[in-house]
């Protein structure tokens, strides 16, 4: 496969085009231990030192940001349907990577729609989220949406770390990337389908800078995606629509 490299020119662009020089905004950082795994990008969190009303423990459902795993078990109409043993590789291997009561440190980006903490979960330092990229067990789904999708949001998301090591797991042959056993769909395509849903989110071209409308995700390359989930937000980003 062709090997997709990504010129540091095009990210001094895109660095200016998000107005990054300067910017420290971090996002806030939650420490606990992990208290289940659910699949290949989710796990949860017991926070230390917090309880609620009740005087239980605080557990948040942590979505692991920047990625998407194949599904172990997506919901359908009679239980569940999931990828294959692609699912099941990915869902063992971040439990083996975090395994039950691992001490973490979530770097917190606010909520998904489904009321789950976003987040990069670290182990000792080590990104967890990128390291499931870098096995190949995960692909990057890297999401810039309304307030979070800001001058900081690049840098903060680490999103150039996420796009080479997309590249180079696929380039190795990695988990999903092998050529003899592929991930024939990507898990947010096997969602769609399974859900009977259109694509929604308009894509942008990290390394060439530009937007297209959902349906033309494809015309970019996987592992140089990013999603908004308005025109707005990606010509505010400053990426071009091409119409």
């Amino acid at each position: 496969m062709k090997n997709h490299t990504t010129s540091t020119r095009v990210y001094s662009i895109l660095m200016v085009a998000f107005g990054l020089v300067g910017a420290g905004a971090r996002a806030d950082v939650l420490d606990g231990t992990i208290s289940r795994n659910v699949d290949g990008d989710t796990v949860w969190v017991e926070q230390v030192g917090r309880a609620d009303a009740f005087g239980k423990a605080s557990v948040l459902k942590i979505r692991m940001i920047g990625i998407d795993a194949p599904e172990s078990c997506f919901p359908v109409e009679k239980g569940c349907v999931g990828q294959g043993h692609f699912g099941t590789d990915s869902k063992k291997k971040l439990a083996a990577l975090l395994p039950l009561e691992t001490e973490v440190a979530v770097d917190e980006h606010g909520l998904d729609k489904y009321g789950r903490t976003l987040g990069r979960v670290l182990k000792k330092g080590v990104d967890i989220n990128l390291e499931m990229v870098r096995l190949g067990l995960a692909v990057t789904y890297i999401i810039c949406e309304g307030d979070r999708c800001n001058s900081s949001f690049m840098e903060s998301n680490h999103v150039e770390e996420y796009v080479k090591a997309c590249q180079q797991a696929r380039d190795s042959g990695q988990g999903q990337w092998n050529a003899k056993d592929p991930l024939k769909e990507l898990p947010y395509e096997f969602r769609l389908r399974l859900s009977g849903r259109k694509p929604d989110k308009y894509v942008g071209n990290i390394e060439t800078g530009e937007l297209l409308k959902p349906i033309d995700y494809r015309k970019v390359d996987v592992c140089q995606r990013i999603f908004f989930m308005k025109k707005e937000d990606g010509l505010h980003a400053g990426f071009n629509f091409k119409n």
